[in-house]
C-alpha cells in the first residue's frame, strides 16, 4: 500500500528542489542586482544546501529504509548538513546586519560547536535506528542531542536578535519586517528539529519539514522578488552631487532617509579638494575613483566629453550595482543636457544651475531602489 504522507513529502521535495534550482540560476544570471558579488555567491551555496542537499537527505533517511548502515550514514549526513545549513543562515543574517561583513566572534563560536558535532558523529552508536509500526525512528545519544540543541538554539537566538536589530536601525521598515517574519518561521522550524532530536517523536519530524519548506520558499521569494533587500541593507547612500569641470555644483541630491548630519567645516574642506581634482580631469572617459573617509567612501565618476563629474557618498564602495547606477545616470544626464553642457565647455561661460533642475527625476529613476 502506498504511504500517502510519504508520497506527498516527496512531491513537496520535487517542488521545493525545482524552486531552489530556479533561484540558483536566477542568482547566477542576475548577480549584479545584489550589490557586492559575495552576496549572490553566498546565497547560491546557501540555497544549494538548504533547498536541495538537506531535504533530500532528510527524506531519504526518514522515509526509505535501505539497510541499517546506509540509513545511519544518511541520518548522520543529514545532521551535518542541517548544522551547516543553520550555520549558513546565521552568516546570512550577519551579512545584512553588518553591511556585508561577517562577525568573527559568532563565526568562531558556531564553527567550534559544528566541529564538536562532527567529532561526536564519528563515535559508534551515537545514533541508532528503531523500526516502529513500519516507521523509521532514530535514537540520538545524550552528547549529540546536547550539541545539536546548543548549536540550533544559539542560531535561533542569533537570528532573532539580529533581525530585531536590523528592524530597529534600518530605514526600510517593510523589508526589515519581511526579514523578521522569515526569521520567526525559520526559528520555529529549527526549534521543531531540536524537539524531534530531543523527544524522538515522528510527529515533530513531519511538522518540521512542512515549516522548513515554508521558510525555504520565503527565502527564495526574498531572493527572487526582493533583491533590493540585499542592496539596501548592505549599503547606504548619503548624497549625489554633479559638478562641472570648473568646480561649480550643477545639482545636489540628499537621500531623505539618511538623517545623519555632517559637520559643514569637514565637508567644506573635502569639497574644496574635490574641486581641485575636478579641475584636473584625466583623459580616460568615465573613470571611477574613490576617496576614502573614516565612515564612508566618495565615488567620483568623470565624463570628459561634456566636462562634468558625478560624486556619490556611500557606506560601501565595493558595489558594482552602484557603479552601474552611476554610469546610467551619467548617460542620462549627458543625453538630457547635452546642449547646455556644450555651451558651458568654455570655463569663462556663466553657468546657470537652474538649467539642471530636472536632474532630480534622473537620479530618482536610476537610484529608486535606495529611496
Amino acid at each position: 500500500m502506498i504511504d500517502i504522507i510519504a508520497l506527498l513529502k516527496f512531491i513537496g521535495l520535487l517542488t521545493t528542489s525545482s524552486i531552489s534550482a530556479i533561484t540558483i540560476i536566477y542568482l547566477v544570471i542576475y548577480r549584479k542586482k545584489y550589490g557586492i558579488i559575495f552576496i549572490p555567491t553566498f546565497n547560491v551555496i546557501l540555497i544549494t544546501f538548504i533547498g536541495i542537499f538537506f531535504p533530500t537527505l532528510f527524506l531519504l533517511a526518514t522515509e526509505i529504509y535501505i539497510s541499517y548502515p546506509i540509513n545511519i550514514i544518511l541520518i548522520k549526513l543529514t545532521i551535518i548538513i542541517e548544522a551547516l545549513s543553520v550555520f549558513l543562515y546565521a552568516l546570512d543574517i550577519s551579512i545584512l546586519r553588518e553591511y556585508g561583513e561577517i562577525q568573527l566572534s559568532s563565526f568562531v563560536y558556531l564553527v567550534l560547536i559544528f566541529s564538536l558535532i562532527l567529532g561526536t558523529l564519528i563515535m559508534p552508536n551515537s545514533i541508532t535506528i528503531e523500526i516502529v509500526d513500519s516507521e523509521i525512528n532514530y535514537k540520538f545519544d545524550n552528547i549529540i542531542t546536547l550539541l545539536i540543541f546548543l548549536h540550533n538554539i544559539s542560531v535561533i537566538f542569533y537570528l532573532c536578535y539580529n533581525s530585531i536589530k536590523i528592524r530597529c536601525i534600518s530605514g526600510f521598515k517593510r523589508l526589515s519586517n519581511i526579514l523578521l517574519g522569515f526569521s520567526f518561521i525559520l526559528s520555529l522550524s529549527i526549534s521543531l528539529f531540536c524537539h524531534y532530536v530531543l523527544l524522538e517523536l515522528i510527529l515533530f519530524r513531519t511538522i518540521f519539514i512542512l515549516l522548513y519548506w515554508s521558510s525555504l520558499l520565503l527565502k527564495c521569494f526574498m531572493i527572487l522578488k526582493k533583491p533590493q533587500m540585499y542592496v539596501k541593507l548592505t549599503n547606504e547612500i548619503y548624497f549625489i552631487q554633479i559638478y562641472h569641470k570648473s568646480g561649480v555644483m550643477l545639482y545636489s541630491y540628499n537621500f531623505k532617509r539618511n538623517q545623519k548630519k555632517e559637520e559643514s567645516g569637514i565637508w567644506g574642506n573635502i569639497l574644496i579638494g574635490l574641486n581641485h581634482i575636478l579641475s584636473e580631469f584625466v583623459k580616460k572617459d568615465d573613470q571611477i575613483d574613490v576617496l576614502q573617509t573614516k565612515e564612508a567612501d566618495i565615488v567620483v565618476s568623470y565624463n570628459n566629453e561634456y566636462d562634468f563629474a558625478i560624486i556619490l557618498k556611500s557606506l560601501n564602495k565595493k558595489n558594482p550595482y552602484i557603479e552601474t547606477c552611476i554610469n546610467q545616470l551619467m548617460e542620462d544626464f549627458a543625453e538630457k543636457y547635452k546642449n547646455e553642457l556644450e555651451e558651458i565647455k568654455d570655463i569663462n561661460k556663466l553657468i546657470n544651475v537652474v538649467d539642471f533642475k530636472d536632474t532630480k527625476e534622473l537620479i530618482e529613476k536610476n537610484f529608486k531602489i535606495y529611496l
